[in-house]
């Protein structure tokens, strides 16, 4: 079985102010199936001893938690990739509780390496360089990830003359590419790695130089222990043989004997009973009958008992070919069959080869992908979007074919988020089920106030309430008095949650639980699209009079509005806003307008990729730093500066339905309503 063979360098230079550290892990025989497991450690750490000497404990307790995770039992069902996705989920928990620790280190470079027979896989944080040698080409396949979290894999085979070098990137500053290729070629590992140890100048002695090379390793049986267990099994097969054709013989010989011992009773039977043209042609000539035929009709007369035939008054029958004509049909029968048979036979073979056709086209296309992530091809979109139409004709009927469906779904996953620059999150914390309070409630929308989340049932407006802090939940509204049927609620004060369906407006208010209609006096006719509450005041989105209305508040009321959009901008095709003292429209092409004081005002239209939906909600307030969209379809947050420059976008294809989302006031937390539960991620 062919297997991936490390080799390590770790050259410390004397006066270096660099932590670096090689970690390799081969299982015992009971856990091979696991893989084997590399980490490469290099972090520039501050001066401070006390701090040195943390990294070095930090970086231990990390390769602990990798190897038990990595060599659990628990994990025996799961696949390599499945295996791997699921450590760098644990270590990532890892790294985020020792954050603050890591965020002391002016360059934090790690590499976390997973390989089973041939195939490899691997993730990064910071800069460590990954090469792929083939033939005389040396090509980078790293790409730099500044987060302190494992974000991305990188995976492939290994074949046979190829090597996978991964390195500080300070060596390439004392050897060229092609010097590098010149080392490789016709040397073995070891002497790779010591005249790179020879060819070293002097000054290298005041940084550290780590890393590892992988090449394929292939152990065979000698000829001559195989030719060994081979001859006793020949000269037993020979005996078998004889023995076997000795007693075919005798078997052969006493049949005959029977036969004949048989034929002599029938020829008996036969002169006594004086059968008529009649009887004899009930037996159908055997010329007629196909071979496969001709064998289940002799089998049906073996089972019909020939010797108790005469007892049967043939003479007296009015259908001398009624006998006949049974064998025609059974004939008729069997050949049908055969045809069904054979149909289903072709049938099964065309969808054989189907299927065929699209794992080529499928595996034609993963190459395609990868090829175009190495070469940052912008190509790359198109091959993508073709191998997901590829995957929905994949059928997934039997347990091999879903195997193979989840394999190139997880590749196209990975393909997706690197192209498109997104940070998977693998598993969003259930924090809220709406059903444990009624079978039958359901959720529509979200708000937040304080530490409580509010969601409301579109259906017949009850309105439950989550608590972040102690998890308490329960039902704080079950009726619906004059206000409709309400599809969006959002905060209106410390108090009150504002909602609205069509022009109806309504106030809840969270202390006495009680839920009334809001008029509010206007002299237009209202076409509202969105409303928001903000600083004592109450907005309304009305694309079809091109316009947002300002309605202040009175002493039990609010006022008349002012049309608050003073210059010819155009909010026609607007569908969302938000408001921080600026006014943020969301329109249907997928721009933003910013507008101020009633005015347009300048904003970097950021190009979202893949494009944003008419589903799409934007998000912010005065107290927030960044703008949040949510795009329900691509189940997809992007998080924006207030210049309209793109800083993250988070993306989970474990969501189902996403109906809305709220932010927790230092903006590390995101609360999203998929389907009828609330799910809790950190950014």
């Amino acid at each position: 079985m062919p297997l991936i063979n490390f080799s390590q360098f770790n050259i410390k230079g004397k006066d270096s102010n660099t932590f670096s550290r090689v970690h390799i892990s081969t299982p015992q025989k009971t856990l091979k199936s696991f893989g084997q497991l590399a980490i490469v450690a290099f972090i520039e750490s501050p001066e401070e001893k006390e701090i040195k000497d943390q990294v070095k404990t930090k970086i231990q307790d990390l390769i602990d938690l990798a190897v038990n995770n990595l060599y659990s039992k628990s994990q025996d069902n799961l696949s390599q990739e499945q295996n791997f996705e699921k450590l760098l989920q644990q270590l990532n928990n890892w790294l985020q509780a020792e954050k603050e620790f890591f965020n002391k280190i002016k360059d934090l470079n790690l590499t976390i390496i997973n390989t089973y027979q041939k195939n490899i896989f691997l993730s990064q944080i910071g800069n460590i360089g990954v090469y792929f040698k083939s033939n005389n080409d040396l090509t980078e396949i790293s790409q730099r990830n500044k987060k302190i979290k494992f974000s991305n894999v990188i995976s492939g085979a290994l074949e046979k003359e190829n090597n996978l070098l991964v390195t500080s990137k300070n060596l390439f500053d004392y050897f060229s590419d092609k010097k590098i290729i010149q080392l490789f070629n016709n040397q073995k590992t070891k002497e790779i790695i010591q005249n790179i140890k020879n060819l070293l100048p002097e000054t290298s002695e005041n940084e550290n130089i780590t890393g590892i090379i992988m090449d394929r390793d292939e152990k065979q049986k000698s000829e001559k222990e195989t030719n060994h267990k081979e001859m006793p099994i020949q000269k037993t097969e020979k005996q078998v043989k004889e023995k076997e054709e000795k007693n075919n013989q005798d078997i052969k010989e006493e049949k005959d004997n029977k036969v004949k011992k048989e034929e002599k009773k029938e020829e008996k039977e036969t002169e006594k009973e004086h059968p008529t043209k009649q009887e004899k042609i009930e037996k159908p000539s055997p010329k007629k009958i196909k071979p496969s035929q001709k064998k289940s009709f002799q089998n049906k007369i073996k089972t019909s008992k020939i010797k108790d035939m005469p007892k049967i008054n043939i003479k007296k029958t009015k259908k001398p070919h009624f006998i006949a004509l049974i064998v025609i049909i059974i004939c008729a029968v069997l050949f049908m069959a055969s045809i069904i048979v054979l149909s289903n036979k072709k049938a099964k073979q065309a969808e054989q080869e189907k299927y065929n056709t699209l794992i080529e086209q499928i595996e034609s296309k993963k190459s395609e992908l990868t090829a175009a992530l190495i070469s940052e091809d912008q190509a790359a979109t198109g091959t993508l979007e073709e191998m997901r139409s590829l995957l929905k004709e994949l059928p997934t009927n039997t347990k091999e074919q879903k195997d193979a469906y989840n394999t190139y779904l997880s590749s196209y996953k990975n393909a997706y988020y690197r192209i498109h620059d997104i940070t998977p999150i693998e598993s969003p914390k259930l924090v809220f089920e709406v059903s444990s309070l009624s079978e039958n409630a359901k959720a529509g929308d979200l708000a937040k106030i304080g530490n409580n989340l509010y969601v409301l049932n579109s259906n017949n407006n009850n309105i439950y309430r989550y608590n972040t802090k102690n998890q308490q939940s329960l039902t704080i509204n079950s009726s619906s008095t004059n206000v409709g049927l309400l599809t969006e609620i959002s905060k209106m004060d410390n108090d009150n949650l504002i909602g609205f369906t069509g022009n109806k407006v309504a106030t809840f208010n969270i202390v006495d639980n009680i839920l009334e209609p809001l008029t509010l006096e206007t002299e237009h006719q209202q076409n509202i699209e969105k409303i928001i509450a903000y600083n004592n005041k109450i907005y309304t989105l009305e694309p079809l009079n091109n316009q947002i209305y300002k309605y202040s508040k009175s002493i039990d009321s609010f006022s008349k509005e002012t049309p608050w959009i003073k210059d010819s901008t155009n909010i026609e095709n607007g569908y969302d806003f938000t408001i921080d003292g600026s006014i943020y429209v969301l329109l249907k092409a997928g721009n933003i307008i910013k507008l101020y004081t009633g005015e347009k005002a300048d904003f970097n239209n950021p190009q979202f990729s893949p494009p944003i939906s008419l589903q799409a909600k934007i998000k912010t307030n005065y107290d927030m730093s960044y703008i949040y969209i949510l795009d329900p379809p691509s189940k997809r947050l992007i998080k924006l500066s207030k210049q309209g420059n793109i800083i993250e976008q988070y993306a989970s294809h474990n969501f189902g339905e996403i109906k809305d989302f709220v932010i927790s006031d230092n903006e590390n937390t995101v609360w999203i309503l998929s389907d009828d539960k609330i799910y809790e991620i950190e950014i």
